[in-house]
């Protein structure tokens, strides 16, 4: 199963998705994303994988994302 969460910056996406990964009866995984910013002061360990936009391209044109 894939699940994603979307929504506003300080909606809640990750504590919401850290809760489900408590409760659900399976093991889980969480996936980080992939982003061309810089890191944030306020990002989770984790969370993001920051990558320059040559190297998001590579990725991309190689089929490492779904």
């Amino acid at each position: 199963m894939i699940l994603t969460l979307t929504g506003a910056s300080g909606a809640g996406k990750t504590t919401i998705g850290e809760e489900l990964m408590k409760t659900l009866p399976i093991d889980t995984e969480r996936v980080p994303s992939y982003t061309t910013r810089r890191p944030r002061a306020t990002d989770m360990p984790q969370e993001y994988k920051c990558v320059s936009n040559f190297r998001f391209q590579i990725l991309k044109r190689a089929g490492s994302f779904l």
